[in-house]
Formats: C-alpha cells, sequence, structure tokens
C-alpha cells in the first residue's frame, strides 16, 4: 500500500485529504501487518481517503485510483486491487467512471480491480504510515550526516 499511498500524498493531501493506510474487507477484528501478510485475515492492504467533497470529487478520486492502481492481477489476497465502497452511489459511481476510462482506451477491459462493500478499516501500525515519505527524509537526513563527518 506504499507506492498507492505515496500517489495519493502527492496528489490529495494539499487538497485537505486525510491520507491512511490500513486493512478492510476481511474478517478478523485489528489484524496486524504481520496477520495479513499471513494471508488469514481476509483483508487487503488499502488507502483510506477522508475528504472534503467541496474540494475533492469522490469521482475524481475513483478516476485516479482506476487509472493508478487498477490491475489485472495479483497472487495474494492482501494485494488484491479493490475500491470499496460506503453507499450504492459510490459503487454506481466507481462503475461508471471505470466504464467511461475503458471507452477511452485508459484502462483495460480485463481489469482485475473490484468492487466490495466497505467493512470496517483498520489503521495499520505507525511505522507505515507515510512510509516513502519517511524513508526518503531518513535517507537524506543520513546522507547530511555522513557529509558533515567528513
Amino acid at each position: 500500500f506504499w507506492g498507492v499511498e505515496a500517489s495519493f500524498r502527492n496528489e490529495y493531501i494539499r487538497r485537505g485529504a486525510d491520507i491512511c493506510v490500513g486493512y478492510q474487507g476481511g474478517h478478523t477484528p485489528h489484524p496486524s501487518y504481520s496477520l495479513v501478510c499471513g494471508g488469514e485475515t481476509g483483508h487487503a492492504e488499502v488507502v483510506h481517503i477522508a475528504y472534503n467533497d467541496e474540494n475533492i470529487s469522490y469521482s475524481e478520486i475513483v478516476e485516479f485510483f482506476w487509472i493508478k492502481h487498477a490491475r489485472e492481477g495479483t497472487s495474494k489476497e492482501q494485494y488484491r486491487s479493490s475500491v470499496f465502497y460506503y453507499d450504492d452511489s459510490q459503487k454506481q459511481t466507481a462503475l461508471e467512471v471505470k466504464e467511461k476510462l475503458i471507452k477511452e482506451g485508459k484502462l483495460s477491459p480485463s481489469v482485475s480491480t473490484t468492487l466490495e462493500p466497505a467493512t470496517e478499516f483498520y489503521p495499520a501500525e505507525a511505522y507505515h504510515q507515510n512510509y516513502y515519505g519517511s524513508y526518503f527524509l531518513n535517507r537524506i537526513s543520513a546522507k547530511v550526516q555522513e557529509s558533515t563527518k567528513m
């Protein structure tokens, strides 16, 4: 979920969205990363986006997702590509955006991304949040420290 999180952060944080990685779509309450990776919880690794619809539309977020992340298959359930919807309106919008992108040639008709009713979202452990931002900040900091020792 780190790459998807980074894409959404770059696109939507400045517009007031709250981005959090975690787990959704499974049957085990309060799963941990190791449990999800073990494949026994049924959860997908997800990016949860809370947004103000005056600044960002749901259809815009779904289109961004379809273009940036939709896949044609995956080997592990935790890595499945899914759009979790909270109501019939969101489901319908996601389907309409998908069809539009297929007609425009921007999305393969064989995409395996599923639409699933949203279940409870569980935030991932703190070290997973903004992983790439933290990773690169730590790398830059280490390089600066190295260069000041010379």
